[in-house]
């Protein structure tokens, strides 16, 4: 169920480079009412990304306010195991969408739910 408001953000994200609070909030509803996960492993998910990224923000200005959330959200809503996985799927992905479009920045939310999708098809398959 997570899977359509993490696309909507993603093709926000891709399309205009910006992801609204609207769909920040969507995401952290759905994720919150069908995930699976303990209330620990999701707030440790809300919480330990998102801090250092903050920090990594107030330093680089490449980082967005926008991103922090979807990440801080994505965590609450996957639980933090999860989320370092789809985080490590993120970098390829992001690695390989850079090297095709000759971009050094890339859209967060749109190559997260790839990463996303990629994590859950591993959990299925596997």
């Amino acid at each position: 169920m997570l899977y359509i408001p993490l696309f909507i953000a993603g093709i926000t994200d891709l399309r205009y480079r910006q992801i609204p609070n609207w769909q920040i909030l969507l995401i952290f509803v759905v994720g919150t009412l069908f995930s699976s996960n303990s209330i620990y492993e999701r707030v440790a998910g809300f919480i330990f990304p998102a801090i250092p990224l903050f920090f990594i923000a107030l330093k680089y200005q490449n980082l967005k306010g926008g991103d922090i959330k979807y990440i801080a959200v994505l965590g609450a809503s996957v639980g933090i195991y999860n989320l370092a996985t789809i985080i490590f799927y993120v970098l390829v992905i992001s690695l390989v969408y850079a090297s095709i479009t000759k971009k050094k920045s890339v859209p967060l939310a749109f190559v997260g739910f790839i990463g996303y999708v990629c994590r859950m098809l591993v959990l299925y398959l596997c």
